[in-house]
Formats: structure tokens, C-alpha cells, sequence
């Protein structure tokens, strides 16, 4: 049969179309195949006019365009689409190359083309399928990731930048996540054994580091991806920040044990009550009576004792009691925040520590009541204090600086009270709220502080969260919800509190602790500033590092006895200006300028207001 019969064999057996015109347009030949997929008969395709009438209307401007190179005797391939004899449309991939006579002259042209429809369908569906996989991996909220083994990112979604705080995708691609992303490189390492021993958690509960290096905890899940010879190819994730979410439920969780607590802690303190009024009651009349020195030192301590547990019974109650709102009016929270600050300047000044307000330059207004709201945010303020004092001398360091801020935010208004003390371990933050809890020494603190602030603020609505780190401070946030219009329209407003002519510097000197409170929290009712010292010793170091305005002193002071305390305070020389008023029987030493006359206790408070007002 010879070569021509042989590629006749080859174009009627191959499934690919074989089609073979001359040069006037006219098909020679014609595989089998070209029916099969197209459905003309040879004759119909062969007598065809101008076969470009067959080629889809979108791709006939380019095989016209081609015609000249053609019968130029130059090859192309495309790609292109042929109405069917039925009348759909079948894409054909197409080689044309021409057929040279031996001038090397175009003498007409062999079509070999291959139904790629299906093909063509697919890889469009793969591409539409990679498009959408594309957009929901770059739209989703989770953070999505592929990394390598050696730890580094290979893809990173935009959730995931912006969950760890990076401008772009290229910058977290060039960071290293062992060290970068983790806060602890051994937890990264610890994961990746699992996934390879083959264990494939849903989720885990990571801790990572953003950016600024700021801890968030996420719920990671992940899996590694091997070939067909199990060599690991990536590591695929994705990430969900909780952060928030923890602490939201954290703090219902507070709440819901706050509440128990209160309720039980209610009943006993009200249960201590009677016991504790009748040994205070008894302890006081015993003391009335002629004993011996020694019997009168036990039942001096009784009663201190006695009174000292009524402060926490007191203390108790403050934590769990609810008030009924009616007792609630509005308050500027501005105010609150100065009166408290000035309360507590001069004892922060002695201490070398420094306050810094800044407040809203217009007032803030919640629905409170303002004696809680101020104890709370005393309580704050002396926690503050005492870990710049070095309430734990390991960590604290002498001076610094307490900041309070106030602000609305939202529906909010905002309360900051901020350190740049030693700040709070990680281990002891869970416990802050705990009613008892303390770090401090025995007999230095009950624990009930921070409990009694918490109490009192979600009473009132609000909320209360600490951010602090060892060593870098604490700061302690509370947020009270700002009032309707229905409430600022109805409430009235606090009442001012009834304020001296002038703010005193006073340093009270007195070797009991329960008048020492009385006096000082009755003076810096007025707007006093009070500093008190359980020994003359005590007061001496106060009075040499600043000057005080008036010094109230108990004349019967042992160590150094109070007329001795007089004279070496008088001769400081902060203490050129300071008015002596003496408290008991003795008028002061012989040897110093005539005191005033002497207080005597218990205290008038309209005498004991006079005599440091006048």
C-alpha cells in the first residue's frame, strides 16, 4: 500500500481530527473522526462554502487574521471553537500547518485538532473551585496558614496578619515562628512532635506573640502534609484569636463566684456582729474600772482586737452588700477622683511617691453612690501606694508615680488608676479577687480590698479588669455605664461635700490606730490632707521630709514622750510655720513656747474642726 496507505491507516484509526484542504479551500480528506466529533458528513464539511461560518463569532477574528501567514507556509496552533452539525459548540485544540508543493508554495493546508471540551470544562470548574477556595481563605475570620518544618510561613491569609499585628503578608512571611510567633519556642516544639507521632487534635490552646509583643491566646488547629513517600511537604493551620473571649468569660465566671461569696459572706458578718458588739461593749467598761497595769493592757488589747475584727465585719459587708438604687444620685466622677487624690496627697508625697491626673475636660456623670465610689477608688489608690512603698520590698522599688485617668468611651465612663510599681506575677492575677487573698504580711492587709472594689462596681453596673506584668507595673480599669437621659432628667445630684475654707497639710501623732483612722478620715472628709504616725519616732521622719501646717499630737506618747516630741519637731526647720495642737492632760514640755490648748478625748468633732480651722 506504500506510505500514503500507511498514514491513511494512522488519520482513520487516530481519535484526534485529520482534515486536509487545497489550496482552493476544498477538503481532500477527512479522518472518520471528524464525524464522530463534529457529526458533519465528509461531503457536508467538504462542500461547506467558507468554513469560518462554523468558527464561534469570538474567536473567527483571529484565524481570519491568519489567512496571509498561511500562504506564507507559516504554522500555528489555537485554540478555538466549532459550531456542531447539532448546533453546540465543541472547543477544538488545532495545529494548521501548511502543505508545500516544490516551489515551496502553499498549496493548500492540514488541520489536526482535538476535542478538548470536557477537558476545557474541568480546568474552568478547577479555576472557578481555586477562585472561590482563594477568596474564602483570604475573607475568612480565622487565621489561615501553610508553613514549613523548619518554621517558617510559605501563605498567610489577612485574618492572620492582622490577628498578629504585621502590615503586610510579606513581613510575617520573613519572621520566624518559633521565636516570633510563639511566646515559647518549646510549645511550638512540643506541638510538632504530637502532630508527627500522628496525633491530629480538632483544637489546641496555644499562647502567641503579636507584633509588639503583646500575648493573645489562640485556638490553633493544624496537621501536617507528607507526599506518596511520607517525606513532609508543609504544615497547614488555622488559628482563632480568644483572647477576648476568655476574658469575657472569665469575668461571668468572676461574677457568678462573687455573687455566691457575697451572699454567704453577708450571713457572716451579721452573725459576728453580736458577739463582737458585746466584747467591744464590755471591753470598754472594763476599762472605765480600776485594775491592775497588766489587766489593763489585756483588756486594751481585747478591745483592739475586738474593734479590729469589726473593721473586717465591716469590710465584709461592704463586699457583699447591695444597695437599693434609690440611695444612688449623680456624680461627677471628676470630682470623686480630685476629692480622693487630695485626700491622699500628702501621704503619698511623704512616701515619695508622685500623682498624676488626668481627667475629662468636661464632667462625667454616672448614677452612684458616692460614698462606695469613693471608697472604691481609695481602695485602688492605697493598693497602688503600697506596691510603690515596697509592700513587697523584693519586687518595689521607692518612689513612683500613681496616674488616674477618667474618660467616656462609648457608653462608658472610663476610671484608670494606673503604677509603675513592681507589677503583679502571673500566677497571682487569677487570685486578686479572691476575698482574703493577700500578698502582704500577716497583719498588714485582710485581703478584702480589691473583693470590696469589685463588689461595689458591678453593683453599680460596671465592670473591673487589671493588665499588669511583673515589672511592668498595674493598671486597673473601670468602666461604670454613663446614664440615660430618662436618668439625668430625673436622678438629682449629689450633694457636695462640706469642705474647709483652705486644705491643710496635718500630721496627726497618735499611738492608737482606731482614733488615728477617725480623725484622718474625719479631716479628709473636709479636704485635708492627714498623714498619720503611730510614734513619735515615726513622726519625726515625716516632719523632716516635709513641712506640715498643723501637727495634732498625743501628749502621752512613751517613746519619745510627747512634750520631747514637741521640741525636736519645733526645732526642724520645716517646721517654722507649723501649729502645735496637743491631744490629752499635758500641755507640752517646759522648755518650748506655750502649746495651745489641748484636745481632749474622745473628740467633739465641732471642736476638734475649730481648733484646726480657726
Amino acid at each position: 500500500a506504500g506510505p500514503h496507505g500507511f498514514y491513511h491507516i494512522l488519520a482513520d484509526r487516530t481519535s484526534d481530527l485529520v482534515m486536509v484542504f487545497d489550496a482552493e479551500g476544498r477538503a481532500t480528506f477527512l479522518s472518520p473522526s471528524v464525524h464522530r466529533v463534529l457529526g458533519y458528513d465528509a461531503d457536508a464539511l467538504g462542500s461547506a462554502v467558507d468554513r469560518y461560518e462554523l468558527v464561534h463569532p469570538d474567536d473567527r477574528p483571529f484565524l481570519v487574521a491568519r489567512r496571509a501567514d498561511v500562504r506564507r507556509g507559516t504554522a500555528y496552533t489555537h485554540n478555538f471553537r466549532l459550531r456542531h452539525a447539532a448546533g453546540h459548540w465543541v472547543r477544538l485544540e488545532t495545529s494548521v500547518t501548511p502543505v508545500l508543493d516544490a516551489r515551496r508554495q502553499a498549496s493548500g493546508l492540514c488541520v489536526i485538532a482535538r476535542d478538548v471540551t470536557e477537558q476545557y470544562r474541568t480546568g474552568q470548574a478547577l479555576r472557578a473551585s481555586e477562585e472561590r477556595s482563594r477568596l474564602l481563605v483570604e475573607r475568612a475570620a480565622l487565621g489561615i496558614y501553610h508553613s514549613t518544618g523548619a518554621g517558617r510561613f510559605l501563605d498567610v491569609n489577612p485574618a492572620l496578619v492582622a490577628m498578629l499585628g504585621y502590615d503586610s503578608a510579606e513581613e510575617l512571611l520573613a519572621v520566624d515562628i518559633a521565636t516570633d510567633v510563639f511566646a515559647e519556642a518549646e510549645e511550638r516544639n512540643q506541638l510538632l512532635a504530637q502532630l508527627q507521632e500522628g496525633g491530629t487534635p480538632d483544637w489546641m490552646e496555644v499562647t502567641w506573640r503579636r507584633r509588639d509583643g503583646t500575648p493573645i491566646d489562640v485556638r490553633l488547629s493544624a496537621r501536617l502534609v507528607r507526599d506518596a513517600d511520607g517525606a513532609l511537604l508543609y504544615c497547614e493551620g488555622m488559628a482563632e484569636n480568644v483572647t477576648e473571649r476568655q476574658r469575657r468569660e472569665a469575668l461571668l465566671r468572676r461574677n457568678e463566684r462573687m455573687a455566691s461569696l457575697g451572699q454567704m459572706l453577708a450571713g457572716v458578718a451579721h452573725e459576728l456582729n453580736n458577739p463582737l458588739a458585746a466584747v467591744i461593749g464590755f471591753a470598754q467598761l472594763l476599762r472605765r474600772g480600776a485594775m491592775a497595769e497588766e489587766d489593763r493592757q489585756a483588756v486594751e488589747t481585747i478591745d483592739h482586737e475586738a474593734q479590729r475584727a469589726a473593721q473586717i465585719v465591716r469590710d465584709l459587708l461592704s463586699f457583699a452588700r447591695r444597695r437599693h438604687d434609690s440611695s444612688r444620685e449623680l456624680v461627677n466622677v471628676n470630682d470623686v477622683v480630685q476629692y480622693v487624690m487630695a485626700a491622699r496627697r500628702y501621704a503619698m508625697e511623704t512616701g515619695g511617691v508622685r500623682q498624676r491626673l488626668q481627667l475629662a475636660d468636661h464632667p462625667l456623670l454616672v448614677v452612684a453612690d458616692r460614698p462606695q465610689l469613693e471608697q472604691a477608688l481609695f481602695n485602688l489608690v492605697v493598693n497602688a501606694q503600697q506596691a510603690l512603698e515596697g509592700a513587697d520590698s523584693a519586687l518595689a522599688a521607692p518612689g513612683g508615680q500613681i496616674t488616674v485617668r477618667t474618660a467616656r468611651q462609648g457608653d462608658g465612663i472610663v476610671i484608670e488608676v494606673a503604677d509603675d510599681g513592681p507589677g503583679i506575677r502571673a500566677r497571682d492575677l487569677p487570685h486578686i479577687w479572691d476575698p482574703f487573698w493577700t500578698t502582704k504580711a500577716d497583719g498588714e492587709g485582710t485581703g478584702l480590698g480589691l473583693p470590696v472594689v469589685h463588689g461595689i462596681v458591678t453593683s453599680h453596673g460596671g465592670s473591673i479588669d487589671v493588665d499588669s506584668a511583673l515589672g511592668s507595673g498595674t493598671r486597673v480599669r473601670v468602666v461604670l455605664p454613663a446614664p440615660s437621659e430618662v436618668e439625668l432628667a430625673t436622678r438629682r445630684p449629689a450633694l457636695a461635700r462640706e469642705q474647709a475654707p483652705q486644705p491643710l497639710d496635718i500630721l496627726v501623732v497618735d499611738d492608737d490606730p482606731t482614733t488615728a483612722a477617725f480623725v484622718q478620715r474625719y479631716l479628709a472628709g473636709r479636704g485635708h490632707a492627714v498623714v498619720t504616725a503611730s510614734t513619735g519616732a515615726r513622726a519625726l521622719r515625716l516632719a523632716a521630709g516635709a513641712p506640715f501646717d498643723i501637727v495634732l499630737c498625743n501628749a502621752t506618747l512613751a517613746e519619745p514622750d510627747g512634750a520631747a516630741m514637741v521640741a525636736e519637731l519645733r526645732r526642724l526647720a520645716a517646721s517654722a510655720e507649723t501649729r502645735f495642737i496637743p491631744v490629752g492632760e499635758r500641755g507640752g514640755a517646759a522648755e518650748t513656747p506655750p502649746l495651745e490648748t489641748p484636745l481632749m478625748k474622745p473628740y467633739e468633732l465641732d471642736v476638734l474642726r475649730r481648733a484646726v480651722e480657726r
